[in-house]
């Protein structure tokens, strides 16, 4: 039940476009014109749809928009609401599992060039990496830098031709961080739970800035130069200085 004034923190419009892109029902688009009363008994009316039709397809839908211009983070707050916080993250982590599959695979074929191409034209510079822990700093960077949109980060990361395990295992764990802020978040908005609502606005916040902070120590002359799509080097033997 969506509480009386928390609740309808969750955006009119985000639950009823998260369902029609799951093609689990036909929205038409009134949510314009509705109060916050009619906003909360419509986010009731399509979180119990949500609840009633097959989580598989709910979970599709969101490897598609992830692998698009699209904001993820709406489909984790709807999860939340719908689901639950413990099979939100365990739906996620396997359907971000298998989008990042998809990326390398498409970053290794005939995609590669188009992603290439992509990266340029928004000024990012693909660098070559000296070592395994070049490539693993640079994935960290992208991923967690600040005001990068998801969809931008895919494209650099598809452009670097990066190692499987790798960038699977440190995409998902990254993006898994941050999912479970918004699930929580949608959870409590969705439940009218001030406490968890403020809790998981404090997480996302203090992600937020502890992100920055590790971006900005990592963006140094000696690690990063000018760009961060440069990645730090684990070490540079003319740089260190002589006894």
């Amino acid at each position: 039940m969506i509480g009386s004034g928390t609740g309808v923190a969750l955006p009119a419009v985000a639950l009823p476009t998260i369902h029609g892109a799951s093609g689990a029902v036909d929205v038409s688009g009134e949510t314009s014109a509705i109060g916050p009363e009619g906003a909360a008994a419509r986010l009731e009316q399509v979180i119990e749809r949500l609840r009633r039709s097959p989580p598989a397809l709910f979970f599709a839908a969101f490897v598609v928009a992830s692998l698009l211009p699209f904001p993820i983070a709406l489909f984790y707050m709807a999860s939340g609401a719908a689901f639950g916080v413990g099979p939100s993250l365990l739906w996620f982590a396997g359907a971000l599992v298998i989008s990042n599959l998809l990326l390398h695979a498409g970053s290794r074929g005939v995609l590669h060039q188009a992603f290439q191409r992509l990266a340029a034209r928004r000024g990012h510079r693909i660098p070559d990496f000296d070592s395994p822990l070049d490539e693993a700093l640079f994935i960290l960077l992208v991923r967690l830098t600040p005001g990068i949109p998801y969809f931008l980060q895919n494209v650099i990361l598809a452009a670097a031709r990066l190692d499987l395990v790798r960038f699977v295992v440190l995409s998902v764990a990254i993006q898994m961080i941050y999912a479970t802020g918004f699930i929580v978040l949608g959870r409590s908005a969705f439940d009218g739970s001030l406490v968890w609502l403020l809790a998981a606005l404090a997480f996302l916040v203090a992600l937020t800035v502890a992100a920055r902070l590790l971006a900005r120590r990592r963006a140094t002359p000696r690690d990063v130069p000018d760009r961060i799509d440069d990645p730090p080097r684990a070490s540079d033997p003319e740089r260190e200085e002589l006894p």
